[in-house]
This record gives C-alpha cells, sequence and structure tokens, in this order.
C-alpha cells in the first residue's frame, strides 16, 4: 500500500519519538488515503483537466465570437456591443460554474 509507506517514511524522517501522526488512523482512512495518492501520482484525474478544457474553449470562443479592433468578429458583432457584452457575461458565468465545480471536486478528494 501506498499510504502504509508514506506513514513508514514520515516515521522515519520525523524520528522525534518514533510515533506516526497515522498511528491512530483507522483501516478505511489509510483505504482513502492509498487510493488518492495512487491517483494523485498519474495524471490521470481528467475531471479537472476537463474544466480546464471548458474554460480554454469558452474563452477562444468568446474571442472570436466577439472580434477586437484588429480582427473582426466572425458573426459580425462589435466588441462592445449589447451581444458582445452578453456574450462576456455568459462567460463569466462558466467561469463561476467551473470554480464551484473544481471546488466541489477538490473538497470530495
Amino acid at each position: 500500500m501506498i499510504a502504509s509507506k508514506v506513514m513508514t517514511e514520515t516515521v522515519i524522517e520525523d524520528g522525534k519519538d518514533g510515533t506516526s501522526p497515522y498511528s491512530e488512523a483507522t483501516e478505511a482512512e489509510i483505504e482513502r488515503l492509498d487510493k488518492m495518492l495512487r491517483k494523485e501520482a498519474s495524471h490521470g484525474q481528467w475531471i479537472k483537466h476537463m474544466i480546464c478544457f471548458i474554460l480554454l474553449i469558452s474563452n477562444v470562443l468568446v474571442s472570436l465570437l466577439r472580434g477586437s479592433k484588429k480582427s473582426p468578429s466572425l458573426i459580425g458583432v462589435s466588441p462592445c456591443s449589447a451581444v458582445g457584452w452578453t456574450f462576456v457575461v455568459i462567460f463569466v458565468g462558466i467561469c463561476g460554474v467551473c470554480t464551484w465545480a473544481g471546488i466541489k471536486i477538490v473538497n470530495s478528494e
């Protein structure tokens, strides 16, 4: 188990009184820690990557749909028009939802 190895290394590194801060952990807590360590040791955290991907795609879409002074909008929207600002408000909403989802995911771990 990864968690057991971490606990053993902690005792050796701490070495002050020879007791592990995890000595009172239950088997379920150790199993949960082991699962978390295995998950974080890999790049398999796809839900977190998906949140970043959603934000990236949203940002690119808003930029292309709004346009700028140098590059025109793909759909003919003026950057400072009501429709342009609506895209920005929708993007901020998407950012808020992704932030909320990310916090929920991290807190559940």
